[in-house]
């Protein structure tokens, strides 16, 4: 994977896109990237003809796993709450993706967890288990090989003092990140608190120092419709002709503005892909403005 480094204005203001949502015509963004592994080790991982997974209806891991699924030719089960009735018999955005791909969906009441997911089967090494999100210490490998790129572009630009900044969810692509670009890296919450970010890099490894956390100054429920991000997301479109997602991405950039002249310059802001989900956001969007 190799991404392209894009020079924009936006509002006045200068920033480098590190464009990692077309590294790949089928598998881009963080989601390949926490991936990787299983790309560069195949034969380390021949046993697998199935993998699970859960989360949300419109997630981009699971988008991600159905394209891998399908490049590998392995089975991929995914778990999920129930569907609400409209969105059952009007399938879209990434979740009508992720079926074409020939993913197998399954409804639970039960707390979504892996765990509990694990004891619906019985587990040989023919499984293959991915927590929410893509979690996972092994993800290192493919978020390395980011900051390298990264660190590549900055010699080959002499560029010396910079930041980098990033869209959180689980914080794993933010966390390897800082690892490998020491003091470099600045990433917004977009799921929860920043208590709530913390919480997470403890989860995936307690002994790495956390990237720097720029806090939203705007209340964010994540998920759910805000103008603003609406807005921000369609001047973004306007002024750079760069599609970023709806529900990340408007809520970095919102603070990124604020927080622009407290950064390090340039600044290198990582799309991280998940625009097919917009098809989905965008529709709610439009009901909610009639």
């Amino acid at each position: 994977m190799l991404s392209l480094f894009q020079k924009i204005s936006f509002e006045n203001k200068d920033f480098i896109v590190m464009r990692d949502d077309l590294s790949h015509p089928i598998f881009s963004g963080n989601k390949a990237r926490k991936l990787a592994y299983l790309l560069n080790n195949p034969e380390k991982y021949s046993h697998i003809q199935t993998i699970i997974s859960f989360g949300g209806n419109q997630s981009n891991f699971m988008l991600a796993l159905s394209q891998l699924a399908e490049l590998k030719g392995w089975n991929f089960h995914y778990w999920i709450k129930p569907l609400p009735k409209f969105f059952r018999q009007t399938k879209n955005g990434n979740l009508k993706l992720a079926l074409d791909n020939g993913m197998q969906l399954f409804e639970t009441l039960s707390s979504l967890n892996l765990e509990k997911i694990k004891a619906n089967y019985h587990t040989d090494s023919s499984l293959y288990f991915f927590d929410q999100g893509g979690r996972n210490t092994l993800a290192e490998q493919g978020i390395a090989e980011c900051a390298k790129e990264i660190k590549k572009y900055c010699k080959q630009n002499n560029i010396d003092d910079y930041s980098v900044i990033v869209a959180s969810g689980t914080g794993t692509t933010a966390l390897y990140l800082e690892k490998y670009l020491p003091y470099k890296v600045y990433t917004i919450p977009c799921v929860g608190s920043s208590d709530y970010l913390k919480e997470q890099f403890n989860n995936i490894d307690s002994d790495l120092v956390h990237p720097k956390i720029i806090s939203p100054n705007f209340k964010n429920n994540f998920g759910q419709l805000d103008i603003a991000n609406y807005n921000i997301y369609l001047k973004l479109l306007r002024e750079t002709k760069i599609e970023f997602d709806l529900l990340y991405d408007p809520i970095a950039w919102r603070t990124l503005l604020s927080k622009y002249h407290q950064l390090p310059k340039p600044i290198i802001y990582i799309h991280c892909g998940g625009v097919s989900g917009n098809q989905t956001m965008l529709a709610r969007y439009q009901r909610f403005s009639q």
